[in-house]
């Protein structure tokens, strides 16, 4: 039983930390509640404009509540998936960490534009984006092939398996370094939008492709 309690601590430690993240957005909210309009974007469209608002308090306190449920509900998922198929300590980390790095650049994004300051939004949320896809393809090639569950694939075929975990693990870290390096302009948006779907199609096509050409020789 200690050892089992002893095994919970650093996850248990991890999950607080992260959903403590998640509730500072509250914080700045708070502080400057007497400078904040009553009604606050919440959406921005594609071109950078604000398509969608909602009071103040909703802002402030309902959202960042809402991200800090998910957050716990992410870590569980993630400690649930991962039991038993030796996922990446670095790749658990990264997923951990996804939702109260997007909670704090997406409150700081609302604030600044609330707060009269003209701010890109693609131009900081597709390099952090890009950022998480680079470090999920580092960690990919690393996943144990008992975590890959696509419907039709030879298990048995470790070589094939492996050769595909690789190559989606390439896609990715590609995907991830355009992301970043062309998130800063203003067509990064749409090599954003070209990348998703060839991230996509190559993470299911890629692994059978693989898979049943390793399996024919």
């Amino acid at each position: 039983m200690e050892n089992n309690n002893e095994n919970k601590k650093p996850y248990l430690a991890l999950m607080f930390i992260t959903t403590a993240v998640c509730f500072m957005p509250m914080l700045f909210g708070l502080a400057a509640w007497n400078n904040l309009p009553e009604s606050m974007v919440v959406h921005f469209n594609f071109n950078n404009e604000p398509d969608n608002f909602a009071p103040k308090w909703v802002t402030v306190f309902i959202l960042p509540a809402l991200m800090a449920a998910m957050n716990i509900l992410y870590h569980l998922l993630i400690e649930k998936s991962a039991k038993g198929q030796k996922m990446p300590a670095g790749l658990k980390l990264v997923l951990k960490w996804l939702a109260p790095v997007l909670c704090i650049v997406v409150s700081a994004l609302v604030y600044a534009y609330t707060l009269g300051n003209f701010i890109n939004i693609s131009g900081i949320i597709i390099p952090v984006v890009g950022l998480v896809f680079a470090a999920i393809g580092n960690y990919i090639p690393k996943v144990n092939s008992s975590a890959i569950n696509l419907t039709g694939l030879d298990k048995s075929d470790s070589e094939g398996i492996t050769k595909a975990k690789r190559v989606v693990g390439i896609l990715f870290v590609a995907a991830g370094v355009l992301n970043f390096v062309c998130g800063f302009f203003y067509f990064g948006r749409y090599v954003f939008m070209a990348s998703l779907p060839i991230l996509l199609l190559g993470s299911v096509f890629a692994p059978f492709f693989l898979v049943k050409r390793s399996s024919r020789k």
